[in-house]
């Protein structure tokens, strides 16, 4: 008999079967995972942290998780820039598709001003509604097989 119960245990060892899991099936069955988990941390000259943004990347998406910038750094285009490095970043190496999940009080208006538009949306009360973004129709460089060519960020 299967017991589920609530555990606390290393993230490693759960992220560790769940990526041999994952690589066990696209390997069976042909798929590219492009796992990755990652963080970009804005630093000052005193390698202090400014700004982080994390995220993971599979199969032909990239997801944006946490954008946090310290509340000193805020209103200087340092998210932005945060943003548009990982773009670049992936979009190089052929990612289509970027998205997000956000809640309504955190700055669904900045996505927006960035290109993203929202896929979906939900209630989860009268006063905290979510939404899942993603990123459309933007050229971004890419390279494939050593050559330089452009590629629209499109959803599949």
């Amino acid at each position: 008999m299967m017991n589920i119960k609530k555990k606390s245990v290393p993230r490693e060892t759960v992220g560790e079967f769940i990526e041999k899991a994952f690589t066990d099936y696209a390997e069976a069955n042909d798929v590219d995972l492009n796992f990755e988990e990652f963080c970009f941390v804005a630093e000052d000259d005193s390698e202090e942290i400014a700004g982080a943004l994390t995220g993971i990347t599979h199969y032909n998406e990239v997801h944006l998780g946490d954008l946090i910038i310290d509340k000193k750094y805020r209103r200087q285009g340092l998210g932005t820039k945060l943003v548009k490095t990982v773009e670049e970043e992936y979009g190089k190496k052929g990612f289509e598709k970027i998205t997000l999940t956000t809640f309504g009080f955190q700055a669904p208006g900045f996505y927006k001003k960035l290109g993203y538009s929202l896929e979906s949306a939900g209630q989860i009360t009268p006063a905290l509604s979510n939404g899942r973004w993603k990123k459309e129709n933007r050229i971004i460089p890419t390279e494939r097989d050593g050559e330089a060519r452009e590629r629209c960020m499109t959803t599949c």
